[in-house]
Order: structure tokens, then C-alpha cells, then sequence
């Protein structure tokens, strides 16, 4: 698309004031209620403001909606169970937020969703991003779900925490995050139910399912992101993890999964408890 073009190389030429004016008319054009069009040079990230919703995005782009938003959580995470008006969800590897606007406004006011976000500069990101969007059912928790409470070490690829690996000990660049396994962390939180427990976190899902032995009688669904594509396409053994997490959650769970030859779609576990289905 040609305009997208001009748009994205305005924003690398620092023309931002173009790039705006070329989203807002875009945004128009496209029957979208756009209010306002900004770059923010303290994250590094393009702000919208359509119709009641605040959105955030790295370059210049115009697809963001709550319901875009909400079709790539159908898609994804959200594929074999939506939830519903009054669910408690727990959101692992939250990001800076794409589908937890989606989530909240599917449990409503009555519902909560808890936001876990390891790396602190996303969490900040994730922070403002709900704050702006007034999400008085996100429940946003800065730190890593892995088999045990204690502290851990992440790297950070100076992003949003896309690229993050984990490590029990620190090397290179790392740096150091609290840690709690999902029993604690339900347990400090005093949650006594969870209807969707949702995991994306670039390989460390292993350490997720390691933990969750005490709590693993209240998640009513689960939707766990592995990650051997990313293995596939030459990373390291660390990403290999679908078959140590089906193994565990096979034991607990109605299992099921996408066909859609979409790796990341097909890299997707679900599951229905066994006892509470």
C-alpha cells in the first residue's frame, strides 16, 4: 500500500507530524471515529485514541480497534474458550496489553483479569496503556510465573519484552525480576477459581506448568502458547517445549488444539479441566 509506504518512511525521517496526518485521514476514510493521532519519543510508540479506546503500536498503523483486538484474541488465545461476563482470568507474558482490552471488556465490571508482566520496562508500557484506558478490572502484577518463588533473571532486548529469555542465574545482559510459581501467586491473590488461564511467554511456559500442582484443580480452561516454531526456525533447544508441556497438562486436562498450518496458531495448547468440565 502505497500510503503506508509514505507513512512509515515520514516516521523513520522523523516527519511524524505527516505520518499523524496521514493515520487520521486513513483512520476517516476507513469509518473509524479517530480523536487523536500522537508519537510518544519517551516509549517509542505511536498513541491513538479511537472513540473510547486508547491503543498503542511501535510504527505507524491503522488496524487498531477493540475489535481487531478482539479478533486476534478469538484467533489465538481466545480460540477454544471466550470468557464471560463475571470470569476471573490470569493473563501470563500480558505484554503491553493487546489482548488484555479485549479480555476486560469481555468479563465486564463483574470480572476480573489479572495482568502479569515480567520485564519492567513492558510493565511500565502495560501500566499506561490500562491507565489510559481505565480498565478498573485489570489487575496488573509486575513479575515472572515460573516453578518456584524467588528471583530470576530475564534479557532484556531493549523492546517490549517480545525476545525475553529467562535464566536462573544472571549472564550478559540480564536483568533481575521477581519470581512466583502460579500455586503462590493464587495463593497470596487469594483467587479461588480461574476460568481461563492464559500463558505467552516466548519459551518459559515449561516453568509454568512445573508450579501450578496445588492450583491446577481450580482453572476451569487453559490456553498455552508454546513456542517450538521458534525452534524450528533454528533458535535453541530453550523454545522445544510443546511436548513437556502437553505431557503435564494432559494429565489435568480435555486437551485440543488448532490445524490451520499458522505456526504460532498451531503452537497453541487448550484444554478443558477434566473435573470441571
Amino acid at each position: 500500500m502505497v500510503v503506508s509506504k509514505i507513512a512509515t518512511y515520514c516516521n523513520k525521517q522523523g516527519l511524524r507530524w505527516v505520518s499523524a496526518a496521514i493515520i487520521f485521514v486513513v483512520y476517516r476514510l476507513k469509518g473509524q471515529n479517530i480523536r487523536r493521532v500522537a508519537y510518544n519519543a519517551t516509549l517509542g510508540l505511536w498513541e491513538y485514541t479511537i472513540g473510547d479506546a486508547f491503543f498503542l503500536t511501535k510504527d505507524p498503523a491503522w488496524f487498531s480497534s477493540r475489535q481487531y483486538y478482539l479478533d486476534v484474541f478469538k484467533k489465538y488465545s481466545g480460540y477454544f474458550y471466550q470468557p464471560k461476563s463475571g470470569d476471573t482470568v490470569i493473563d501470563i507474558g500480558a505484554g503491553v496489553g493487546e489482548e488484555v482490552l479485549p479480555v476486560s471488556d469481555l468479563v465486564g465490571s463483574m470480572g476480573v483479569i489479572h495482568a502479569i508482566e515480567a520485564n519492567p520496562n513492558t510493565f511500565a508500557v502495560l501500566k499506561y496503556y490500562c491507565a489510559n484506558n481505565r480498565l478498573t478490572n485489570a489487575v496488573l502484577h509486575n513479575l515472572a510465573i515460573t516453578e518456584k518463588s524467588g528471583a530470576i533473571f530475564i534479557e532484556d532486548d531493549g523492546g517490549y519484552g517480545v525476545q525475553n529469555a529467562i535464566a536462573m542465574q544472571q549472564t550478559g545482559k540480564m536483568i533481575e525480576v521477581n519470581a512466583q510459581s502460579l500455586d503462590d501467586f493464587i495463593e497470596l491473590n487469594k483467587i479461588e477459581s480461574i476460568d481461563l488461564l492464559k500463558v505467552n511467554i516466548e519459551g518459559a511456559e515449561r516453568f509454568v506448568v512445573k508450579g501450578m500442582d496445588r492450583s491446577v484443580a481450580n482453572i476451569k480452561h487453559i490456553a498455552i502458547s508454546c513456542h517450538d516454531f521458534r525452534h524450528a526456525s533454528g533458535e535453541s533447544d530453550f523454545f522445544k517445549t510443546r511436548d513437556e508441556v502437553m505431557q503435564y497438562i494432559q494429565q489435568h486436562f480435555v486437551v485440543s488444539y488448532q490445524q490451520t498450518g499458522d505456526a504460532v496458531r498451531d503452537n497453541y495448547i487448550y484444554g478443558v479441566n477434566k473435573n470441571l468440565a
